[in-house]
């Protein structure tokens, strides 16, 4: 996993994280280029896990571009898959950029399980 604290800019270039548990943990600014986030599980958000700290400027933000793709990620929830859900990215509060879901053209975070994409802010 790769942590992105709250205030940290970070650019990765045509890199794959796979297999871990969330793909990306991030506080901070990420921008994703030409890259994948694939094969990943976590209770929430098992590819991206996005969380605006509270008070923190600027806010939690992915961007994905070029050719990135979120894919064949899951969220496995509690002991009975409560609350499995950001199975590709969980958004709490932060900024998605560019993060495209189906169905509309040009989706580049698919086939997550139990969803792709999950927004929410309290």
């Amino acid at each position: 996993m790769l942590t992105i604290d709250a205030g940290a800019t970070v650019t990765l270039n045509r890199l794959t994280i796979t297999g871990g548990n969330t793909g990306i943990a991030n506080s901070g600014t990420v921008t994703l280029n030409h890259s994948t986030i694939t094969g990943n599980t976590a209770g929430q958000g098992g590819g991206i896990y996005n969380f605006q700290v509270p008070g923190a400027s600027p806010g939690a933000t992915v961007t994905l571009a070029g050719t990135s793709t979120i894919t064949g990620n899951t969220a496995s929830g509690g002991p009975n898959n409560e609350g499995a859900i950001g199975g590709g990215i969980f958004n709490f509060c932060g900024t998605l950029v560019n993060a495209i879901a189906p169905p509309t053209a040009g989706a580049n975070v698919t086939n997550n399980n139990p969803d792709n994409i999950f927004s929410e802010c309290l």
